[in-house]
């Protein structure tokens, strides 16, 4: 036997069976009730895939947090090693890497933001296009040889991986409700 129960989950009213056992031995009453036991596990497999679509989804917008920082980061790296040549002041080419880093850090965030959500594209690449910026203009007036460009890319990516891991551990912290005293 099928008695419905209604609760309020997250996504708003769910309807759930819940099975009592019948004790009868007539045939028809055993089918009804092997009838209501595949229902039964037909909703519990649904809900599963639920559960377990519903854990794919954090695990993908988490990647992809990630993936936006390390372009953001290699983005900018690129974008100020194509501004900045070495004979450039240090003070003016840190200045001009900031600004090259924030419109850097607008267009790759403006173009992220519908796929994985403005919190987590725009906080941390702000970081990444503001202080990348600074860090490798300064890296590049600082050298005598450069180095490739493949490689201020990828440093610039770790940069962006590093700063959206600060701003997750940051915002973990913040929605946990732990302090230091803990």
């Amino acid at each position: 036997m099928c008695i419905d129960v209604a609760e309020l989950g997250e996504s708003g009213l769910i309807a759930n069976c819940a099975i009592q056992p019948v004790r009868s031995s007539s045939a028809r009453n055993q089918r009804t009730q092997k009838e209501e036991d595949t229902q039964m596990r037909s909703l519990n497999d649904s809900s599963a895939v639920e559960i377990s679509s519903g854990r794919a989804q954090t695990v993908l917008f988490a990647v992809g947090d990630y993936v936006a920082g390390a372009l953001i980061g290699a983005a900018t790296a690129a974008a100020v090693r194509a501004t900045i040549y070495p004979e450039l002041d240090m003070v003016m080419a840190m200045l001009i890497g900031m600004a090259v880093g924030m419109v850097v850090h607008l267009v790759v965030g403006l173009l992220l933001t519908p796929v994985v959500g403005a919190f987590h594209v725009m906080i941390p690449g702000s970081l990444i296009g503001m202080y990348g910026g600074m860090f490798f203009a300064m890296r590049d007036t600082m050298q005598q040889h450069a180095g490739s460009l493949a490689h201020a890319v990828a440093i610039g990516a770790v940069f962006g991986l590093v700063v959206t891991a600060a701003v997750q551990a940051y915002d973990w912290v913040l929605r946990s409700g732990t302090t230091l005293e803990d």
